[in-house]
């Protein structure tokens, strides 16, 4: 009685309700994006006053948290309560659950994982990205987490798209409320929108996949589609043959074109599509 109680103090009732009816639709477009190796993939966004809206890929542990969960661990966040509107944060997971919100995650062996918070105005939105707390961990999550930021961001981006019109939801009726003993009161410091470094970013499709390529990567690959050997790319762009390797290597892992020759191909038909991304940073 207690816990049918709880969940009707949070509005928790009619927050399942439509994580169910909208369950398909989330798990369609995340599972086709989530890059390997990862398998879990849960959505927050949580406003300021303790309203928030969630989703998850693992239905079992959903049903553990609308059942169990009253405390969202708002503190987490107070990291970004005075950053500026648009602030991105990245924070992997350590090897073990050090706050209570995440031991019930960890019990349904979901761990190993990276949460990125953007702050908006009256909101955050958070992202959670794992896989099995089983997974050998010499496959180097935390490397691979951290050379691929622009992967996820391109994720963030085509998932945003794609259910916009199931995450942007105002209506109490649907939002749930925390009442647990810590809410994300507000943030601190000017609200009003700051202006982004204006920088172009190249956005091109593959098997129904964002893919965003960066500047530095094009610039890899012009050079590489003339001939231009790895030593001598370096040398142009000032960086390391390692660095260049590395750009490399990272597009072939977006793009999925393991060969170089296949990526090549790619990349000389794409040409038309990443021409005002070259000329803005020649």
């Amino acid at each position: 009685m207690s816990k049918l109680i709880a969940m009707i103090d949070n509005n928790y009732e009619n927050l399942f309700s439509y994580y169910m009816q909208n369950f398909h639709l989330f798990m369609n477009v995340s599972q086709s994006i989530i890059p390997d190796p990862l398998d879990y993939f849960s959505y927050q966004r949580l406003y300021i006053g303790g309203r928030h809206l969630i989703f998850f890929t693992n239905p079992d542990y959903g049903k553990y948290f609308f059942d169990t969960v009253t405390d969202l661990g708002e503190t987490f966040y107070k990291r970004i309560i005075n950053s500026k509107i648009n602030t991105i944060e990245y924070h992997i997971w350590p090897s073990i659950p050090d706050r209570p919100e995440f031991h019930g995650m960890y019990k349904y062996k979901i761990w190993n994982g990276i949460t990125i918070n953007i702050r908006k105005s009256n909101y955050v939105d958070v992202y959670y990205f794992g896989t099995s707390k089983d997974v050998n961990k010499k496959i180097g999550l935390a490397n691979f987490y951290i050379n691929n930021i622009n992967l996820f961001e391109s994720f963030i981006n085509y998932f945003n798209a794609k259910v916009d019109h199931i995450i942007n939801v105002t209506d109490s009726k649907i939002l749930g409320v925390h009442t647990g003993h810590f809410t994300l009161q507000g943030f601190q410091g000017d609200i009003m929108s700051v202006s982004k470094q204006k920088i172009k970013k190249s956005y091109i499709k593959i098997n129904d996949r964002n893919i965003y390529i960066t500047p530095q990567e094009i610039k890899c690959l012009e050079s590489l589609s003339k001939g231009y050997s790895v030593k001598f790319i370096s040398k142009t762009l000032n960086l390391s043959p390692r660095t260049i390797e590395s750009y490399l290597q990272k597009v072939k892992y977006k793009t999925g074109f393991n060969s170089s020759d296949l990526l090549l191909e790619w990349f000389n038909m794409e040409k038309i599509h990443l021409r005002p991304c070259l000329n803005e940073f020649s």
